[in-house]
């Protein structure tokens, strides 16, 4: 447990004790959202006679002054992005400020570090969201920087590779990820508060955007590629530039008429139409320029876009392109896709394709001493300017008050835990290095091998496959891990159109475990195949492709079988007793707890799922899954009380115990830290209620089962960096990932928290992530058996030996195995709702099938790992 010397992705503020804060609220009449409501702000702050000029405003409901001001209530006109003067009829919005509190940063601070016991609690949402919004600020006004949400933002000039210099020029280049889209790096900043300290928490990160470009350009592309559903899923929400009015003066010279419109979609027979209709709605019998046309009022007629464009304008359309709705269903507004330009700096919000997504992983994976140096540019893209003589770096906006961020990541100190013994049989010890171990050969056999009976090896249209090759090197392989073959497999050739048979034949013969092998073309089928074999028929399933199998090397052949060794109901291997602490007693169970969302584009009433997964013994090698649909978009588990009676029902039958467990240790995946209090109100309540429901009155009356929450964070922003020469300052030249097993639970946590950041792995490639446990709640740790010995050295020797304990791999994973496998087992959940979760486009007026209200894993398979 030698202290590792370690830098992070934070930087300390400086602040004078006297400096305050005010806030106030912003409320529009008539109400605005979204971009409108942002405008609107935005002319809100122009217009104002008040000097605004050192405020701050999050451009939706609050602002932040440095002095105490009266601001009287303001009439704003409303003009989009590049009108110069208001539209006739435009809309007229008051905008209204009201005072609430002072904030006194400066005292907060203050206390913060010389008396942290005694912080003003109350005072810290209001200090980080003051702080968040003055942070924030400067990159949503720069003119060459797009911001994501409230705390991400990327730079649109050549400081990473685009060559966009001005908000709407230039081509914004960066990384192609296909289909016109480009990845982007950009950086994530946030307030955050620490023992002693306040930091700013800065991070790469990265994004997809659209390219700007002409549309005529995309729509070429996706004319030639795709069909039109694609391409109008493609563009929906997208905001062009028009270019084709001609040029007028303008506040700076000659320029041209360039209106800013957001797509709806391309044109349809269904626009104007319905109960919100037009008295006249367009006749569309196609979706060019000549095929589309709308009633003319001053001719009294109907006119065809290409028609109008020709006549008004003297610009002919291309006949071959589609136009675009740039208004809405009820009430359109056609433009040629010549006559538009794509806005650079528009995130693409649908998810990637497969091919996309591995391109953009690709471009995101980065050694440790590049993203170390890239957070001195995240500083200045969010307004944080180093000047030279001075103590730290001053942020635009707080300049000349003193108010600082240290130009230097804060230094931490961390501690390397030593890893666990991992075991196989016979008490075989694995050499374990750098978070893995070698198998070396002879393969050691797993702690307990399954059996395999009536099993078949069943090749999808995979030709050119060595059918007896492959099949004598998977029995070798599972033979000498310890699988306990008893017969030989059946092999079938089967095509993709019989897929479904195949897995109801292999039911109806009661087939231990079908071994599917595909060529790669046809790695679409696995998601319908798992569904089929989980939920509708009940078998156990593997899946390979068949390129992988021509010349298999022992450790991929050995890797196939630790999935089914798991799938079978055998163990593949231990970690030392003294490593798991009293879990190795059998009376603790160890629940890992995970919810899935609807990706953005699924069906509008795709569902959540909750997965549980739980350990059935003290060897923690088996681990049984149960899924639970709920409203989409719901994080809380709502059936949870079921699906833990499910899981301690289990643990008595498979893991053959004569009572319930005395301990339930819970690591909860996927959830905010302004959840955790939710997790507590509606979580923590089922679990009691479910045991309360399966424990004698004598248990419960003794206060059984004793129940601990971990919440397990992998989606935070927080990095460490090594030092290789710990004499050479914090130069960026010298920086790595830190060693396996190094956890901080100081630096960057609070006293007042119960929280640590363990990177138990180490990563083939790129930063390492570490995982964030926060202990939410704690009826274990803190038992008078424990009194004489550290709590929190407990739980983290625990949690990074739960960590080697995934049975898919010979190293330990990034997170706990709990959290891990519960994240599986969702994803498996989403094969199942395909048809919810990525929908496929279809043209306008198409029903949406019903959403399932279940997912419902056979019977046969319920009490396994299935999902492996």
């Amino acid at each position: 447990m030698a202290g590792t010397p370690s830098l992070s992705s934070h930087e300390k503020w400086l602040c004078p004790p006297g400096f305050v804060l005010f806030e106030y609220a912003l409320s529009v009449t008539p109400d605005a959202v979204g971009k409108k409501l942002g405008r609107i702000i935005q002319l809100f702050l122009k217009q104002t006679p008040r000097d605004l000029r050192t405020a701050a405003t999050d451009f939706r409901a609050l602002l932040i002054t440095q002095e105490q001001i009266d601001i009287p209530p303001e009439n704003i006109k409303y003009r989009a992005e590049g009108e110069d003067e208001p539209r006739q009829g435009a809309i007229e919005y008051t905008v209204n400020v009201s005072f609430q509190r002072s904030v006194p940063v400066g005292q907060f601070i203050q206390d913060l570090c010389l008396n942290p016991m005694n912080l003003d609690q109350k005072l810290k949402p209001f200090v980080t969201q003051a702080l968040n919004i003055h942070a924030n600020y400067n990159s949503r006004t720069s003119g060459n920087v797009v911001t994501l949400g409230s705390s991400k933002c990327f730079p649109l000039d050549d400081t990473t590779g685009s060559p966009d210099r001005g908000k709407h020029r230039g081509n914004h280049l960066g990384n192609h990820l296909g289909n016109h889209l480009v990845a982007k790096r950009g950086f994530f900043s946030s307030v955050r508060v620490a023992t002693g300290r306040m930091l700013l928490n800065v991070n790469v990160s990265h994004a997809a955007f659209y390219q700007g470009e002409q549309l005529s350009a995309l729509m070429n592309y996706f004319i030639n590629e795709s069909n039109l559903p694609v391409v109008e899923a493609h563009l929906a929400g997208v905001r062009v530039e028009t270019t084709h009015i001609d040029e007028k003066p303008g506040e700076s010279g000659m320029k041209r008429k360039n209106y800013v419109k957001t797509i709806c979609g391309l044109a349809n027979y269904q626009d104007g139409r319905g109960k919100k209709g037009l008295r006249n709605p367009p006749l569309v019998n196609g979706v060019g320029p000549n095929d589309v046309s709308f009633w003319f009022q001053a001719e009294g007629r109907y006119v065809s876009v290409s028609r109008y464009f020709i006549s008004t304008y003297g610009k002919t359309p291309d006949r071959r392109l589609p136009v675009v709705n740039v208004g809405t269903r009820a009430n359109p507004t056609y433009l040629p896709a010549d006559f538009c330009k794509i806005l650079p700096g528009q995130a693409f919000r649908k998810k990637l394709n497969e091919s996309q997504t591995e391109k953009m992983v690709k471009f995101a994976v980065r050694g440790p001493s590049e993203n170390f140096q890239a957070i001195s540019q995240g500083l200045k893209t969010i307004g944080v300017n180093v000047e030279a003589g001075q103590a730290g770096a001053a942020l635009t906006g707080l300049r000349g008050l003193n108010v600082r961020v240290s130009d230097k990541p804060i230094a931490v100190t961390g501690r390397v835990l030593d890893p666990p013994a991992v075991q196989y049989a016979s008490g075989r010890k694995a050499k374990v290095e750098n978070g893995g171990w070698s198998m070396a050969r002879p393969l050691p056999k797993f702690t307990s091998g399954a059996l395999l009976q009536n099993w078949k090896i069943a090749f999808l249209d995979a030709k050119g496959c060595d059918k007896d090759y492959v099949t004598q090197r998977l029995k070798s392989a599972m033979r000498g891990a310890g699988i306990r073959v008893e017969s030989e497999p059946i092999v079938q050739d089967i095509r993709q159109r019989d897929l479904e048979a195949s897995i109801k034949r292999a039911a109806q013969e009661s087939a231990n475990l079908v071994f599917f092998i595909f060529p790669p073309s046809l790695k679409h089928v696995y998601k319908d195949l798992k569904k089929y074999a989980d939920t509708t028929y009940g078998v156990q399933t593997a899946c390979c492709m068949s390129n992988k199998l021509k010349q298999p090397s022992w450790a991929y052949l050995h890797n196939l079988s630790l999935k089914i060794n798991l799938k079978l109901g055998g163990n593949n291997h231990i970690v030392d007793p003294d490593s798991l602490d009293f879990i190795e007693e059998d009376q603790t169970m160890v629940v890992g707890i995970d919810v899935t969302h609807p990706s953005p584009g699924s069906s509008s009433e795709a569902l959540s799922v909750a997965g549980v997964v739980a350990s059935i013994d003290c060897r923690l090698g088996q681990w049984p899954g149960v899924l639970s649909t709920q409203k989409g978009g719901q994080e809380m588990v709502m059936n949870l009380k079921d699906m833990l009676k499910s899981r301690l029902l289990i643990w008595r039958k498979k893991g053959k115990h004569p009572d319930y467990p005395q301990n339930i240790l819970v690591y909860r995946d996927g959830v905010s830290e302004g959840q955790y209090s939710i997790v507590l109100q509606k979580e923590l309540p089922q679990i009691r209620s479910a045991c309360q429901d399966l424990y004698p009155p004598s248990d419960t009356k003794k206060g059984l089962p004793h129940i601990t929450i971990i919440v397990v964070g992998k989606r935070h922003n927080t990095r460490f960096y090594a030092q290789c020469d710990t004499n050479s300052g914090t130069s960026t030249d010298n920086v790595t990932n830190p060693p396996a097993g190094m956890v901080v639970d100081r630096g960057v946590t609070e006293m007042r928290n119960w929280d640590f950041f363990l990177q138990s792995h180490t990563p083939i490639q790129g930063t390492a992530r570490p995982a964030h446990y926060f202990v939410i709640w704690d009826e274990i740790f803190r038992r008078a058996s424990f009194n004489n010995q550290n709590r929190a050295d407990k739980v983290q020797k625990i949690t990074q030996s739960l960590c080697y304990m995934f049975g898919r791999a010979t190293k330990a994973v990034s997170y706990c195995t709990p959290a891990y496998y519960a994240d599986i087992l969702c994803e498996r959940a989403r094969c199942y709702l395909r048809q919810h979760y990525e929908q496929s486009t279809t043209s306008g007026g198409t029903q949406e099938p019903p959403a399932p209200t279940s997912v419902g894993i056979h019977e046969n398979l319920k009490d396994t790992m299935f999902y492996i």
